[in-house]
């Protein structure tokens, strides 16, 4: 997220209007009730329970600088699945006093109730002031962080707000996932604002909700 939100204010500053992290990791059953007991001192937790699992949603009382801190455990009924936890920070801008602020909760966090198995997706959208040419804009990531463009899907939806989704890879980043026989570590989702203006949803490895 750091890389990422830092890149794109280098290109224009503030050029970030949100973004958000998701933090997911599977755990056994014992493992999933220590990080639950853990996770009550967090902040205010409500369960739900259907025919399939046990769901706990928290919301972490405390403010940081605008930043936002939910958690959801979600444990299968069923012994022969899984329990995840996932986590997620968002925010509104970026600035230095952010990324320090978000350094500190993922850092705590993470040690407390993740282990380095878990898996990371970071999600950022410009704000639709933003002046971004998107070809030049790809040209700025080829040389800061040596983007890759592999695929480029064209939406030709008519009510869709999604323009173009442009996957690509950049060897500075760890986590990547493979598509078609190509490794894929950014995705870039060109949207339509409600201003007629582009804006740009940038995911890495890959976005994972909706936009």
């Amino acid at each position: 997220m750091i890389d990422l939100a830092n890149t794109v204010s280098a290109y224009q500053k503030d050029a970030v209007e949100k973004w958000e992290v998701t933090v997911k990791e599977r755990m056994n059953q014992n493992r999933i009730e220590k990080v639950l007991k853990n996770l009550q001192s967090a902040g205010n937790m409500a369960g739900k329970t259907d025919e399939n699992s046990i769901k706990y949603s928290i919301r972490d009382v405390r403010k940081t600088n605008n930043i936002t801190v939910t958690y959801s455990v979600v444990i299968p009924k069923s012994k022969q699945y899984q329990a995840e936890v996932i986590m997620v920070i968002s925010g509104r801008k970026w600035d230095k006093t952010t990324e320090k602020n978000y350094k500190k909760i993922l850092h705590q966090a993470t040690g407390r109730y993740f282990t380095e198995t878990s898996q990371i997706f970071a999600c950022l959208v410009t704000s639709p002031d933003a002046i971004i040419e998107v070809e030049r804009f790809l040209k700025y990531l080829t040389e800061t962080i040596g983007f890759e463009r592999q695929k480029t899907q064209i939406d030709k939806i008519s009510y869709s707000r999604i323009q173009k989704n442009i996957y690509g890879y950049t060897p500075l980043w760890n986590q990547k996932l493979d598509m078609n026989m190509q490794s894929v570590n950014v995705q870039i989702a060109q949207v339509q604002a409600s201003n007629k203006k582009t804006q740009l949803v940038i995911g890495t490895p890959i976005l994972i909700n909706e936009y």
